[in-house]
């Protein structure tokens, strides 16, 4: 517990420690649908946890990888803040996109 409260420090906010917490939260938030629609081919159980579980640290580790790719000293807030705003409004566009088409 107190490793993490010494990595979500924010005296020393590092581009390696913002880039794997941006990561972390498209991981969660912007690609809810993706792992929901993951869980429903390959539901949780003791037979497809272990794919289920190397899946999310793949998706993330590729995530941090490119991300890693801008993480220049002046290049790397806007990058992130763009990337964030990006998503922001896929996910705000998508999902009247998605309940129209899903009416018969």
């Amino acid at each position: 517990m107190n490793k993490i409260k010494h990595f979500l420090s924010v005296q020393k906010m590092t581009s390696t420690k913002l880039i794997v917490l941006v990561a972390l939260f498209l991981m969660v938030f912007a690609n809810a649908a993706f792992f929901s629609n993951v869980t429903k081919v390959y539901p949780i159980n003791l037979k497809n946890i272990a794919f289920l579980c190397s899946l999310a640290i793949v998706f993330g580790s590729a995530i941090v990888l490119l991300l890693s790719l801008f993480s220049y000293k002046y290049t790397i807030k806007p990058v992130l803040i763009a990337i964030l705003f990006i998503s922001a409004v896929t996910s705000y566009l998508w999902i009247p996109i998605m309940s129209s088409s899903m009416t018969p």
